[in-house]
């Protein structure tokens, strides 16, 4: 689910756009993520709910700090 979320999004960064998706936990009433953890893994505590992915192109990542301006 989550390559499918990402080559939609890349898509659309080719056609310069912004996008953004959602991906839920079970508490929702469409779930995507997985709402159980590894037991043997003590230092595993959260659970995620929601993951929010955004796809940036040039010009937002340069105006958030994510990429230097051009030189």
């Amino acid at each position: 689910m989550l390559i499918d979320e990402l080559e939609g999004l890349r898509e659309l960064l080719l056609e310069d756009d912004c996008p953004h998706s959602h991906l839920f936990g079970a508490a929702m009433s469409s779930p995507q993520l997985t709402s159980t953890k590894f037991s043997d893994d003590k230092d595993e505590k959260n659970l995620v709910w929601h993951v929010k992915i955004y796809g940036w192109n040039e010009e937002w990542a340069m105006r958030h700090g994510l990429k230097p301006p051009s030189t």
